[in-house]
């Protein structure tokens, strides 16, 4: 139930007429299956392993999970896992140049 309800809330907060797109969907492919997994391991140790009952290695499991999922994320953020593709370095001054050409003669340096 929490999951859906931050899925509603991340959905609603995006303005109408707006879009957003992931940066990183590595990464963002990472943190959503782990986030599912966490709710299959949840119900795996309070269901079915050992009801209504947490067990020591299961507590140490699951406090493991976490600092695994952050290293995970973070070599899949610097591109260790997935790759990471270089956003190309832009000249500003070919840039401006090339909008003032398209036709943005009367845009300010904030406009750009």
């Amino acid at each position: 139930f929490n999951l859906l309800v931050i899925i509603a809330v991340c959905v609603y907060v995006i303005p109408d007429g707006e879009k957003r797109t992931i940066k990183q969907p590595v990464v963002f492919a990472i943190t959503a299956s782990c986030s599912v997994f966490a709710y299959l391991w949840l119900i795996l140790i309070l269901a079915v392993w050992s009801p209504d009952l947490v067990t020591p290695a299961e507590g140490i499991f699951s406090f493991l999970f976490f600092p695994i999922l952050l290293v995970i994320a973070y070599l899949a953020d610097i591109g260790v896992i997935g790759g990471r593709k270089e956003e190309p370095e832009v000249n500003l001054d070919e840039a401006r140049a090339s909008i003032a050409y398209a036709g943005g003669e009367n845009l300010t340096a904030e406009d750009i």
